[in-house]
């Protein structure tokens, strides 16, 4: 794997320090951003470490 490349969950991670930081420029109820992206996270993260054990390799 490309070691230059982003990793979904950082990714989500990343949007969620700018949400913390800066809001949302949407309609939609900050909170309920937050919310989402917490559960986007939290189920990327338990994909990313179930292909790293069927891999038996590390994603990084």
């Amino acid at each position: 794997m490309n070691r230059n490349k982003i990793l979904p969950s950082e990714r989500i991670s990343n949007e969620l320090s700018e949400l913390f930081s800066n809001g949302t420029d949407t309609r939609e109820d900050l909170l309920g951003v937050i919310l989402k992206k917490s559960l986007q996270k939290t189920i990327q993260e338990m994909l990313e470490q179930e292909v790293e054990k069927k891999l038996n390799r590390g994603l990084l």
